[in-house]
């Protein structure tokens, strides 16, 4: 008995640690951590602080998110939009993908190319997912 609640509290001290983007087998390990740390196959690759400034790995700021849900990058141009119904548009308003209720990822063709933690903004989800991959 003792080992089993061993278990089971290992398994919500590492579940408290979940990760907003976790890839299908076959794409990119991408995620995004409760800290705003993007991670592709284990590796910090950016950075999404509070303020919606997008950072990579050297801390150098290679774009924004804004609250109107506008993605833009470091010479400030818009590359895409986070929409209020969890759609995401690339710079031409075409949809790229979609945060689902049931939280999956999924791409324009509504196939499911991973899944998202509701406790971190959908908007820095979006931007691990559609605008941040290796």
């Amino acid at each position: 008995m003792k080992k089993l609640i061993v278990i089971a509290l290992l398994g919500l001290a590492f579940g408290s640690k979940a990760q907003s983007i976790m890839a299908l087998p076959g794409s990119s390990a991408t995620a995004i951590q409760t800290n705003g740390d993007l991670v592709t196959a284990g590796v910090v690759k950016g950075h999404i602080q509070n303020d919606g400034v997008i950072k990579n790995a050297s801390n150098v700021t290679i774009g924004t998110i804004a609250q109107d849900g506008s993605i833009r990058n470091a010479a400030n141009v818009v590359v895409g939009y986070f929409m209020s119904n969890y759609d995401v548009h690339n710079a031409a308003h075409v949809v790229i993908g979609h945060l689902r209720t049931t939280l999956a990822v999924k791409n324009a063709a509504d196939v499911q190319i991973g899944t998202y933690n509701d406790r971190i903004q959908a908007s820095w989800n979006a931007v691990a997912f559609f605008f941040f991959q290796p």
